[in-house]
C-alpha cells in the first residue's frame, strides 16, 4: 500500500505591522521576547517610525523578520507609485482596502507598476536591514489579490525577496458569518494554485484580540481549522 509522504509542518506566529510606530514594534518585540511571537513582518514606508523600529530588533536576533507589503491606506505615500498605478487616488494616497480589492478584482491595476512599487519596498527593506526579508507578505492580505499576486510572483522571480509566503485559510466560523473571510480565502486559494510546489507556503490563521471575530473564533482550535485546507 502506498503511502503519501508526509509533510513537516511548523507553528510560525507572526505579528504584522512591525514599523508602523515604535509603540506598535516595542510591543511585538514584547511579545516575541514574553509570548508565542516567532515572526514579525515589517512596513518600510513610515519614515521616522520605521527607522526607529528597527534598531530595536538589535535584541531580537532570533525574531524572523519579512517584508510586509503595503498596498492599502496607512497614512503613509507610496514610496514609486503614481495614479497611473491604479494603485493611488488622485491624492498621491494608497486606495482604501476596499477600494483596492474592488480594482483587483475588475483588473483595473497596471501590473508592472505593482510590481515596482513592491520592488522599491523590498529593496528599502534591504537598505534598513541589510539583508533581504525571510518572507514576504501583504498588508491586509493584499498580496493575494489579482494582478497583485502575478506582481508579487515577478519580483520574486526577480529574487528581491525569497519565495516565501502566506495564504489565508481562516477558521470556519468566520468564513460562514464574515462575508469578507470568503473573499480572503478565495483569494489565498487562487494564489496557492499559482505557486510552484518548491515554494514555501504559510496558512495564514487569522487571529483578534476583541470584538465581533474574537467571538466568532471562541471554540475554533487549530486542528478543526486544519480539516477545512
Amino acid at each position: 500500500m502506498h503511502t503519501a509522504p508526509r509533510i513537516p509542518l511548523a507553528l510560525v506566529v507572526t505579528a504584522d505591522d512591525f514599523g508602523l510606530g515604535v509603540a506598535t514594534s516595542r510591543g511585538i518585540l514584547r511579545a516575541h521576547r514574553q509570548g508565542p511571537v516567532t515572526a514579525t513582518s515589517l512596513m518600510t514606508l513610515t519614515g521616522e517610525h520605521v527607522r526607529a523600529s528597527v534598531g530595536l530588533l538589535a535584541d531580537a536576533p532570533d525574531l524572523d523578520v519579512g517584508l510586509h507589503v503595503v498596498l492599502t491606506d496607512c497614512g503613509h505615500r507610496p514610496l514609486v507609485a503614481g495614479p497611473s498605478s491604479g494603485l493611488v487616488g488622485r491624492d498621491g494616497c494608497f486606495l482604501s482596502n476596499g477600494r483596492l480589492w474592488r480594482k483587483a478584482f475588475g483588473r483595473r491595476l497596471n501590473q508592472a507598476a505593482v510590481a515596482e512599487e513592491i520592488a522599491a519596498q523590498a529593496e528599502l527593506f534591504h537598505r534598513l536591514l541589510g539583508r533581504r526579508p525571510a518572507f514576504v507578505d501583504g498588508h491586509h492580505h493584499a498580496h493575494q489579490l489579482p494582478i497583485i499576486r502575478d506582481a508579487l510572483l515577478e519580483v520574486i522571480r526577480q529574487g528581491l525577496v525569497p519565495p516565501v509566503t502566506r495564504i489565508t485559510a481562516e477558521a470556519p466560523q468566520m468564513i460562514r458569518r464574515v462575508p469578507s473571510a470568503r473573499v480572503r480565502r478565495l483569494a489565498g486559494r487562487q494564489l496557492r494554485s499559482q505557486l510552484q510546489d518548491s515554494w514555501h507556503l504559510r496558512l495564514e490563521f487569522s487571529c483578534y484580540s476583541s470584538g465581533k471575530r474574537s467571538a466568532i473564533l471562541r471554540g475554533s482550535p487549530v486542528r478543526d481549522w486544519l480539516r477545512e485546507l
